[in-house]
């Protein structure tokens, strides 16, 4: 397995996402958060509703302080040595955490120095890719139980175990992936067309910053490719890459 230690960050959030996070779109409250670490069995939650009152906002949201919470937590692990992980953590969850919390500054420094494998994917290929189609393309057991698209109401209805282990459960499997596909020294899939794909990952994965580095992909095949300044537009300019 991989030297690296990994700790993988991932989110559930109040409401459905918008179809953009940018151009000022109202951004939904965090329902819950999972910790997994590559070390440990199991997962690190915040606290149900009905456990943490205080933490709850009415929406049954985390509030600033709750959020805040989280970007503590992750900010430990990193200064333990850990390198943070997620699936498209850049554009979504550091983006949630850094609205929440206020912590603007720190998420903006975790998020650069983290891996985000389908950012990483996104700046090298030019395209965005589903985990559940990393997963399935690593020879990973896919997502059990609920969808992305259900836990929101799921979790406005009350179901918050549910959510909470759907939650802690893409978190686990982020870190599988992480080290799978280090230790192959590649990410494959199979493209929607049906055909094999790869990308090659000769030195591990890339640090969301080393990622913003490379060379712009051609897209010009693409009708309305996802540009990586989009997920990247919340950064504070003065951490990002100089060119």
């Amino acid at each position: 397995m991989s030297a690296v230690r990994y700790a993988a960050l991932d989110l559930e959030t109040v409401e459905l996402l918008p179809e953009s996070l940018t151009d000022g779109a109202r951004l939904p409250g965090i329902a819950c958060a999972a910790i997994a670490r590559d070390d440990t069995d199991g997962f690190e939650a915040t606290a149900r509703p009905d456990e943490r009152p205080e933490l709850i906002s009415g929406a049954l949201g985390l509030t600033r302080a709750g959020a805040a919470d989280v970007v503590g937590r992750l900010a430990a692990l990193a200064a333990d040595g850990y390198t943070l992980v997620t699936w498209n953590g850049v554009g979504c969850d550091f983006r949630l955490l850094a609205h929440w919390s206020g912590e603007v500054r720190e998420c903006s420094r975790l998020a650069l120095a983290s891996v985000d494998m389908m950012f990483s994917l996104l700046c090298e290929c030019g395209y965005p890719l589903a985990l559940a189609t990393a997963l399935a393309g690593m020879g990973l057991p896919g997502k059990d139980g609920l969808t992305g698209s259900e836990a929101p109401a799921a979790w406005r209805q009350g179901r918050f175990d549910e959510v909470i282990a759907y939650c802690g459960s893409d978190a686990r499997t982020t870190v599988a992936l992480a080290h799978t596909c280090a230790d192959a020294g590649r990410l494959r899939w199979t493209s929607q067309r049906g055909r094999p794909m790869c990308l090659e990952l000769p030195d591990g994965w890339l640090a969301v910053r080393e990622a913003l580095s490379l060379p712009l992909p051609d897209t010009s095949w693409m009708d309305a490719p996802l540009s990586r300044a989009a997920c990247v537009d919340w950064l504070r300019a003065d951490d990002l890459p100089q060119p």
